[in-house]
């Protein structure tokens, strides 16, 4: 008879066949060493009178069981210390499991179904809790500032280097590069707010194990953008596309504020798609019926959260705010020397093309002139210290991040009975596997994808972002990145110059006449 483990470092449910009785297994999941309980004795072959109860005899069930998670006794789904009755099933977990009878049914009325702790409680609470949350997980902070600086300075790189190069073929690589490492930074907080929200939900204030991977992290932070555009798709239709729409016709202003309500109320969605995303199964975070009930529900404790998040980002938002106020005009300037020298190589690559292929089609007059022009030094020094308030910003926000973070674990906290979360966990049964080896004696994990399986993945998911918001932009500024690829030429800025060269010839020519 098959009997039902508890992994205890992954928490899966395995059922091991009885073969398994007494000995030590890896469980498949996580490949940790798992007991499988014993004691069952061999029944004689010639013993017919023994009662079915001596097949439970020796064994110790107390060694099968895990006493850090309370369960159902009836169903056996994970349960809150603190609820009176399952969330999957209904039954009242004081009697042993029983169901919770009806009204009318004759027996006593069960409890309020889901009845947790008192909401109150998030409201009194949030700040000190939060400041005590990040004085035990300084390290995170710490590691969190040190990884926004590190990633976005590379992304910053990255990025220079794509609006530096004129040619497609470097621009796309220098794009993958700028998309990825951009990808990187948000997936880290992605993962650090579902893993708090798994600790707070079972009442630990000390965060272990979140560990940082570049890759699962990049792909966490393509599942946010993912997330708001399936989830929140109907608010992504009538405040985004529709501000859109309204900018290319003209009313920027409402436009633009149409948008910033769109993404605030999409953003204000926030703590509950975290908290969908942070169970076993994640379903009904993806869908926009499951998610707007609750949502609509804790709204006063969002709207809270979203004012402890200003507060809190006051330090960080003084020195973007600054970095607009003393170096607006510097950041102009560098970005039209950028601009010029982009202008510049273009034209010196045209001309390059042409003599290379002995082209005699003539070039247009402002494009000659436009590649005797000398390349302009780029002015470093106009971002010294836009870069030095950025740096601060961003160190700045590692705990800014942890206290946030714990605030979304408290809302999953107090309002999971409100969330349809489904906290149910997939059953897994033990089944032997040959191990095999590959040519260099390491053991092969069949449930492990090859890293170029991965990578192909991003590659393809980079590539339809790419023309899909090209694609989008071009439909509604007419302008798409890099230029080219949906009509138009890679040197938008040539037409502009040959049309002031020629504004200037006709002056030139009348002030000759005259």
């Amino acid at each position: 008879m098959p009997v039902k483990v508890r992994c205890s470092s992954c928490e899966k449910v395995l059922n091991a066949p009885d073969k398994l009785r007494g000995k030590t297994v890896k469980c498949p999941k996580c490949q940790a060493p798992l007991k499988i309980p014993g004691g069952q004795k061999k029944k004689p072959q010639g013993d017919s009178d023994s009662s079915d109860d001596d097949f439970l005899a020796d064994l110790d069930l107390s060694r099968a069981e895990d006493h850090s998670q309370r369960v159902c006794s009836r169903c056996g789904a994970t349960v809150k210390e603190d609820d009176f009755d399952c969330r999957s099933c209904g039954a009242d977990l004081s009697s042993g499991g029983s169901p919770i009878p009806a009204a009318g049914s004759g027996g006593p009325i069960g409890r309020k179904k889901h009845k947790g702790p008192k909401k109150k409680e998030f409201f009194k609470g949030l700040w000190s809790d939060a400041w005590q949350f990040l004085m035990k997980n300084k390290g995170y902070a710490i590691r969190t500032s040190i990884l926004l600086l590190v990633l976005v300075s590379l992304d910053l790189a990255f990025g220079w280097m794509l609006w530096w190069c004129v040619n497609i073929p470097p621009q796309m690589f220098w794009l993958l590069l700028t998309f990825v490492f951009a990808m990187a930074p948000i997936g880290w907080v992605w993962h650090l707010v579902t893993e708090t929200i798994n600790h707070s939900l079972k009442k630990k204030d000390v965060l272990i194990r979140v560990n940082f991977d570049f890759f699962t992290n990049v792909a966490f932070g393509i599942k946010f953008f993912v997330w708001q555009l399936v989830a929140a798709f109907p608010f992504v239709i009538a405040f985004g596309v529709g501000g859109g729409m309204m900018i290319k016709n003209g009313s920027i202003v409402p436009g633009v504020i149409l948008m910033v309500v769109g993404e605030l109320l999409v953003f204000s969605m926030f703590p509950i798609g975290m908290t969908h995303m942070a169970m076993p199964q994640q379903r009904n975070g993806w869908l926009i019926n499951k998610v707007l009930p609750g949502w609509g529900k804790s709204l006063a404790a969002v709207g809270y959260w979203i004012v402890f998040l200003v507060v809190t980002s006051i330090p960080v938002l003084a020195c973007l705010g600054g970095i607009a106020a003393t170096s607006g005009p510097k950041i102009t300037q560098f970005v039209d020397v950028m601009n010029d020298n982009d202008s510049i190589y273009w034209a010196q690559e045209l001309v390059a093309e042409r003599e290379k292929k002995q082209d005699e089609e003539p070039l247009a007059p402002s494009v000659i002139n436009l590649a005797a022009d000398e390349l302009k030094a780029t002015p470093w020094n106009k971002m010294i210290v836009p870069g030095i308030l950025l740096a601060v910003a961003l160190v700045l926000s590692g705990p800014v991040i942890v206290m946030n973070a714990r605030v979304v674990g408290q809302l999953s906290y107090y309002y999971s009975a409100d969330w349809d979360l489904n906290t149910l966990e997939k059953q897994l049964k033990y089944t032997a596997k040959e191990v095999t080896y590959d040519k260099n004696g390491q053991k092969i994990d069949p449930n492990k994808k090859p890293a170029w399986v991965t990578a192909v993945v991003g590659l393809v998911v980079v590539i339809v972002l790419f023309f899909v918001g090209n694609y989008v932009s071009h439909q509604l500024f007419e302008k798409t990145f890099p230029s080219g690829l949906f009509g138009g030429s890679a040197g938008t800025s040539a037409p502009a110059v040959e049309t002031e060269t020629e504004t200037e010839t006709e002056t030139e020519t009348e002030t000759e006449t005259e």
